[in-house]
């Protein structure tokens, strides 16, 4: 054999040897016991995922997603791949369980499960069929983010209300400091139907999107942004004074602004539960329930609530100094929809609260037009 065969035969060699090595790390790390989490940006702090992996030896494999459309999305449109997701209670959720992309939860594999013996899963747990798939896991408050020096600079007090962004006067007077609303109809309507005095109970739900929409119009121009995803860093870059927000983003604000404060003023706290599920198809059922199983820990659930803001839903977390027992209890807690009647109609805000907010003109409408926007 030449030595030129020799060299090309070296190369072979140590060109198998590489693609065996590669193989073998491959099937090594993909065979290793892991987890795949769907999730939002910031939901979980990367050192709960480092203990939960040196604790269990299983690894957390993460993908984030800034939507819960993007996420109903890729969980109903292919086969994603996920063991576990974070889908907002409604109306996603509940509509994600009722189509049926979600396993049955089987409580007897959480060891904690009784953790979630709380004021929010009693509520949860009566809304029809909403527990036999969904974990309420975390929960929010929605109320007002502000910075108080604005607020003081202008209505001469430290103490925000709702008057104050949905009152169009007011919210002009506001305008120049930034004002942010949520991009979804369902963070702003309930607190909007409270302030117009509006009773679900006797009013015609066709009447209360009329109302509502016939109000977003009157006051859309006056705000900056309908958009929840850059607040913190609108907040810290001074572009937004006052927002629409839920009470995890404001607790990490509140952190780093000393002007920053928070307020569900009085009974206006709307609770937005974020659920833990498990896809159809997933691999990695146990690996899932064990991962939810070392959130509800005590220890672990201080941790996200101090540097995430997000309150996982244990009697440990009840005991938090920025909301009592009694504030939970009387805060409004949406329920899905119980008939094809509901579901037109939350179908209908959702299409009118985008057309509105997307578009620069009013829109013209009486009753009758609404079943258009079925």
């Amino acid at each position: 054999m030449t030595k030129q065969n020799k060299r090309v035969v070296s190369y072979c060699i140590f060109a198998l040897s590489c693609i065996f090595v590669l193989i073998y790390n491959y099937h090594k790390t993909t065979t290793k016991p892991h987890v795949n989490v769907y999730l939002w940006y910031n939901m979980i702090p990367q050192d709960v995922f480092d203990s939960f992996e040196k604790e269990t030896g299983i690894k957390v494999v993460k993908s984030f997603y800034d939507s819960n459309d993007i996420m109903e999305a890729k969980l109903i449109t292919c086969n994603s791949g996920y063991d576990i997701v974070f889908p907002s209670f409604i109306p996603y959720a509940i509509r994600q369980s009722r189509a049926g992309i979600y396993e049955k939860i089987n409580l007897q594999n959480l060891k904690r499960r009784s953790n979630l013996d709380t004021i929010i899963t009693k509520k949860f747990i009566n809304c029809s069929d909403a527990n036999t798939c969904l974990i309420p896991l975390f929960y929010t408050v929605m109320g007002i983010l502000y910075n108080k020096n604005t607020i003081m600079k202008i209505f001469g007090t430290e103490e925000a209300r709702y008057e104050m962004i949905f009152h169009p006067e007011n919210l002009k007077l506001l305008q120049s400091h930034g004002v942010n609303f949520p991009s979804e109809y369902i963070d702003v309507f309930p607190q909007l139907q409270k302030y117009l005095n509006m009773n679900p109970q006797t009013q015609d739900r066709m009447e209360r999107i009329l109302e509502c929409i016939n109000h977003i119009n009157k006051i859309k121009s006056y705000v900056k942004k309908f958009f929840s995803s850059t607040i913190i860093n609108d907040y810290m870059s001074n572009e937004m004074s006052v927002a629409i927000c839920s009470s995890d983003n404001a607790i990490r604000i509140m952190k780093k602004s000393q002007t920053a404060r928070f307020t569900t003023c009085g009974d206006y706290g709307v609770i937005a539960i974020e659920c833990a599920a498990i896809p159809k198809g997933a691999k990695n059922i146990d690996n899932a329930y064990k991962f939810i199983d070392y959130i509800l820990r005590p220890d672990i659930a201080t941790i996200i609530a101090n540097k995430c803001g997000l309150f996982v839903n244990t009697i440990d977390m009840q005991k938090s100094d920025f909301f009592t027992e009694n504030d939970i209890a009387k805060f409004i807690f949406l329920k899905p929809s119980e008939d094809q009647d509901n579901a037109i109609y939350e179908k209908i805000c959702n299409r009118l609260w985008i057309k509105s907010i997307t578009s620069k003109q009013n829109i013209d409408i009486d009753k009758q037009d609404l079943y258009i926007y079925r």
